[in-house]
């Protein structure tokens, strides 16, 4: 019987993941074993949301073990090292971008490419800077799957159940859902409590060991 919450089939006892605008989803988990886990991207499973992540850091600890997850391959935190491109017909932000992911080993899609001019210097620097010269800090994500998407994030609609309290003093709605999936930047939401339509900006979910789970949600 598959667990509400796990990574890489391992149960999740506790976790606290955070979904930025833009960017790369990051957080914690504990998990209910000291055995190592599998290399690579592995896929962090909360009810219906399924996010490919990989271990940043962590160990065991007393029979569990704890880990630092951060979106896709993590490897845009890496370094890259200098390279020149020049085309008299212009360089592609797509074989800039490529370059880089393939290095760090990153997934990455262009949905609208484009020339960025006759020449570009990429500098020594870790790879997400790359990204941030050529689309800015905001122009780029990490989707659930686990690829790179140089594009800000598509609009939604929620529709499904959900219950929601404004929480003014810490400035985020409190949400209450069975559909997790749907909950992520970008969405577009409203209900009887709080009547006029609010877009998600980012999403934390917390999960805690008495088993309750609560969506904090920045709009």
């Amino acid at each position: 019987m598959p667990y509400y919450a796990s990574l890489a089939g391992v149960r999740v006892t506790a976790a606290r993941i955070l979904i930025p605008p833009w960017g790369a989803a990051a957080g914690d988990a504990d998990l209910d074993t000291d055995a190592p886990l599998p290399a690579g991207v592995l896929p962090l499973v909360i009810g219906n949301l399924t996010l490919a992540m990989s271990v940043f850091r962590g160990g065991p600890f007393a029979g569990s073990r704890s880990v630092r997850l951060v979106a896709g391959a993590g490897g845009w935190r890496r370094d890259v090292g200098a390279r020149f491109y020049r085309d008299a017909g212009g360089v592609k932000l797509s074989a800039i971008a490529r370059d880089a992911a393939r290095e760090v080993g990153e997934t990455v899609l262009v949905p609208a490419d484009r020339l960025v001019g006759e020449f570009f210097a990429r500098e020594f620097a870790p790879a997400s800077r790359v990204l941030t010269q050529l689309v800015g800090l905001r122009g780029w994500h990490i989707d659930a799957a686990g690829v790179t998407r140089l594009a800000e994030r598509s609009a939604s609609r929620i529709t499904t159940d959900f219950s929601a309290k404004l929480n003014p003093a810490a400035g985020h709605v409190e949400v209450a859902t069975e559909d997790l999936a749907s909950w992520v930047p970008g969405a577009v939401f409203a209900s009887a409590t709080i009547p006029t339509a609010r877009t998600v900006s980012s999403v934390t979910i917390a999960m805690y060991e008495d088993g309750r789970l609560r969506l904090e949600v920045l709009t």
